[in-house]
Formats: C-alpha cells, structure tokens, sequence
C-alpha cells in the first residue's frame, strides 16, 4: 500500500514541510509514520498538513503542527487559512495528481474544479 501522504518544501517564512493528503484516511492513521519520517530526516519545525480528500473545503483544512524533532506537539496544532501562495501550491498538487481525488470527501463539481485549476 502507498502512503497516504506526500511530503513537499514549502518555503514560508519558516520553511515549514508541507503534507498532502494522499488518500481520505484521517490523519490519526497516520501521524505516527509521519513522526517517524521527520524524527529519520532529523527535522524540526512547522509541517502544515493539507487534509483536502478527508476534510475537503473545511476550516480545518490546513493543520499546523510543530515537531519538536521527535513528536509532534499536538496541543499547540491548529488550524490555519491558507493564503494564496498555499492554496496555489496545494491546487496545483492536487490537479497534477487527480486521480487520488476519486476516494476522497469531494463532491464531482469540487472534483471537476480542482481538475482544471480552479480554486474551490
């Protein structure tokens, strides 16, 4: 089975890493094999975990978590608005790889949107 995540760079102003979704597995299925993808690369700092195919257009989204280099810190996650520079990024993974939008929360015209780059 393939992860249910992809990891990016996203260059904020923290250099945060950044998460899709890969399926529309919630992310306690996997927060786990995250940590331990970021405790192996030895990172610390902010990931921001795009949760599009479990949430779909939510606020909750986007989630900020802080790793500490070995967990994350859950009391301090939260939710976040994306801006611009982020949803681009996000749109632009999610309609390169489109055919993971078919197992998610989305209805077709969400589907059909994100396909043709269109922010939903």
């Amino acid at each position: 089975m393939e992860k249910p995540y992809h990891i990016s760079d996203y260059y904020d102003s923290f250099k945060s890493q950044l998460v899709f979704s890969t399926s529309y597995l919630s992310l306690e299925n996997y927060i786990a094999d995250l940590a331990h993808y970021f405790r192996k690369t030895k990172y610390k700092g902010n990931v921001i975990i795009d949760l599009l195919l479990s949430n779909g257009k939510s606020r909750n989204r986007y989630i900020q978590i802080y790793f500490d280099g070995k967990n994350f810190d859950i009391e301090i996650a939260k939710s976040i608005r994306a801006n611009k520079e982020l949803q681009e990024k996000s749109l632009n993974y999610y309609a390169e790889n489109s055919e993971l939008l078919k197992d998610s929360v989305l209805n077709k015209a969400q589907t059909y949107l994100i396909k043709n780059k269109i922010t939903i």
